[in-house]
């Protein structure tokens, strides 16, 4: 009793605050403007469709700070927008008057990465994380430091995580590996050597790991998600983290299945990580975006299972046993049965031959068309293996990053709703051989061999023979990209980090890494989830993620319908969720758009980047600034996160001419 009396005089003191007139008057335009645009009665939110989305032009410009704007953040009532930016300020926006309400002078002194509303404080209270390693939380009214965190994080801190039913509490992740957990209830005393407020150390796993972003389950505050700069996404229960390894109590882990094995350290040139991690309203979908990838979502509670081998993956679906993921059939009413594409009576034009003869004339836009229309039809009929064997086919001709893994579980889907079709298992031999996977394509031509009596001769087995041999008479690329070896005994965690020299291991990190020994630090059972994380269920392309690590992808919508994320080329993509289509895409801004905050109760988006504005989209908006040529564009973001970095930034610089 004694302690809890103690924590309540320690509670800092928070001014009672009135409803002002500005107040009341924004609750009224937020309702006739939700009426506008779909806003339900007060406890429901609104509606969006395509034809909203479609509709969003640019309402406002708010131009009042004098750096970059790096990160957004909306009130629970969507009425005042929250911006930080590289001149150390964070300002208040009044959304619905466009005009400044308030400057915080939070005291850091560098760039805010990020800024979250305190919920529950009538919006009194901003906390605010920078480059200068600071947390603070700052009184907006009274510019009163109520939390001044300076040496716990030694490190950029990145990103801050709030939840409305845990209102006393702020997580921070930097770039030392550090995830910490504040009370503002209590008195908060820095220690840099061991914070007493440690929640998640990376540094547990790999010194070179840095967290990048993090996300909290809006239904489960005990969930959090954690992003660095490898390819994982991790999951942690905050209540089962043991303190005497607070980066091994992992939950889960969630990795594009492709990027499991990169190419040697010596001829890798490119970094992976995520910079943004978001869950959907009802906490079972996460959405993550890379650097220099696509966004990738994960089902939390049904998920994926990655391609790890002939034997593990290829041999059950052959034999009529469908694994997690791929069991296309649980996806079909009662009572359906496998369709073929001839009895499709809506899309019986669309066959393979479309897919076959994609010439060179637009090919772009024809190549996108194709794989969009097989999406759409797709997204409808989950039961014929045709249409998943037709986009693998168009896949592998469009070819952008991920385009070949994508196929290849295409394939397998096919697989799982009929076995035995003979033009599936040489398309999947196309696969294979595409992905350089050895071992795979021999174990596929073995079965061929003992099992083509069961098949209908068609040709395509004898087809697949012939390239199956002659492509394992070839000699193993240096690279080591075959997906068997992805999953050994002994995995090296280091192998998907970014680019660092191996100079920088030290010999015992090393040896740690290769024995699995608990004592180490990476315990056994730890090492076996890394070497088998679940894969994504969907992706969405066509944007550019490369020159940033603060670049965001979020649901939008109250049932999480559509998907909105920034690119480098300045403009903000909005995907349909189901299709994973792209809607349209929008200009933003003249360099780099970064950030992309869906307002929580109307259709309304605050964006911002590089320039010094914060911009407001909305179907009210007068300034259609839609980008046209939306194939092209495409294939040229695919182009530069499919290049060498150098050359992508030469490329950004000077469109149009040749990197020699």
């Amino acid at each position: 009793m004694m302690t809890n009396h103690k924590q309540q005089q320690q509670q800092p003191q928070q001014p009672a605050i009135s409803r002002t007139s500005d107040e009341a008057s924004n609750t009224g335009l937020l309702w006739v403007r939700g009426r506008t645009f779909g806003l339900k009665p007060p406890g429901q939110q609104m509606s969006t469709s395509n034809d909203l989305m479609l509709r969003l032009k640019e309402e406002a410009r708010l131009d009042e700070h004098k750096g970059c704007v790096n990160c957004l953040d909306w009130n629970q009532r969507g009425d005042q927008l929250a911006s930080g930016s590289d001149d150390s300020t964070v300002i208040i926006w009044n959304v619905f008057r466009c005009k400044k309400q308030n400057v915080v002078k939070t005291g850091h002194e560098g760039n805010i990465f990020s800024v979250k509303f305190i919920p529950n404080t009538s919006d009194t209270l901003v906390a605010t994380g920078a480059s200068d390693c600071k947390v603070k939380v700052t009184n907006i009214f009274q510019n009163e430091n109520l939390l001044d965190c300076t040496s716990c994080h030694i490190d950029r801190v990145k990103r801050l995580a709030v939840h409305p039913s845990e209102p006393n509490l702020i997580w921070s992740a930097a770039e030392d590996g550090l995830i910490l957990e504040y009370d503002i209830r209590q008195k908060h005393v820095c220690n840099s050597s061991k914070p007493n407020n440690l929640l998640i150390d990376l540094r547990s796993i790999s010194d070179l790991l840095q967290a990048k972003c993090l996300a909290v389950n809006p239904m489960r505050s005990e969930m959090l998600a954690v992003g660095s700069n490898d390819i994982y996404n991790r999951l942690f229960d905050r209540r089962f983290i043991k303190h005497n390894a607070p980066g091994t109590s992992c939950t889960a882990y969630f990795a594009p299945g492709h990027l499991l094995k990169t190419n040697n350290r010596s001829n890798h040139i490119q970094t992976y990580g995520t910079t943004y991690l978001s869950f959907n309203s009802k906490g079972t979908e996460l959405l993550a975006s890379y650097h220099a990838e696509q966004v990738y979502m994960f089902n939390v509670y049904e998920p994926w299972q990655c391609f790890r081998s002939f034997e593990s993956t290829l041999m059950p679906l052959l034999l009529d046993t469908p694994i997690p993921g791929y069991d296309a059939r649980s996806k079909t009413k009662p009572g359906q049965h496998v369709q073929r594409l001839g009895e499709l009576k809506p899309i019986a034009a669309l066959s393979a031959n479309q897919v076959d003869h994609c010439d060179n004339a637009n090919k772009e836009a024809l190549d996108l068309s194709v794989v969009n229309l097989l999406n759409e039809y797709l997204n409808k009929i989950q039961n014929c293996p045709d249409l998943y064997r037709s986009r693998s086919i168009a896949l592998q001709k469009r070819g952008w990053r991920g385009d070949d893994y994508q196929a290849l579980r295409d394939c397998c889907c096919a697989l799982a709703l009929d076995p035995m079709d003979s033009q599936t298992i040489y398309q999947l031999a196309t696969n294979l051989i595409k992905l350089n996977d050895h071992d795979a394509a021999g174990e596929l031509l073995k079965f061929i061999e003992s099992n083509r009596s069961e098949y209908d001769d068609d040709g395509f087995l004898k087809m697949t023979q012939e390239v199956l041999g002659n492509f394992n008479q070839k000699p193993l690329l240096s690279s080591g990209s075959s997906l068997d070896s992805l999953h050994s005994s002994v995995y090296d965690p280091y192998d998907s980090l970014p680019n660092y020299s191996t100079l920088q291991r030290s010999d015992s990190a090393l040896a740690c890494s290769r024995s699995l020994n608990s004592d180490c630090g990476q315990p056994r059972q730890v090492t076996k989830r890394l070497s088998n994380p679940f894969d994504f269920s969907k992706r969405f392309c066509g944007h550019c993620n490369m020159n940033t690590d603060i670049k965001e992808a979020n649901f939008f919508g109250p049932n999480d319908e559509f998907i909105v994320g920034g690119s480098d080329d300045g403009a903000f993509y909005i995907w349909n969720k189901d299709t994973t289509n792209i809607l349209k895409a929008v200009h933003a801004d003249h360099h780099i758009l970064n950030c992309v905050q869906p307002n929580p109760r109307i259709c309304m988006l605050a964006t911002s980047g590089i320039e010094t504005a914060v911009k407001i989209w909305s179907p009210n908006g007068s300034i259609n600034r839609d980008v046209k040529s939306l194939e092209a564009r495409c294939a040229q973001n695919q182009k530069f996160i499919s290049t060498d970095p150098l050359e992508a930034m030469i490329m950004m610089l000077y469109p149009g001419q040749e990197v020699g």
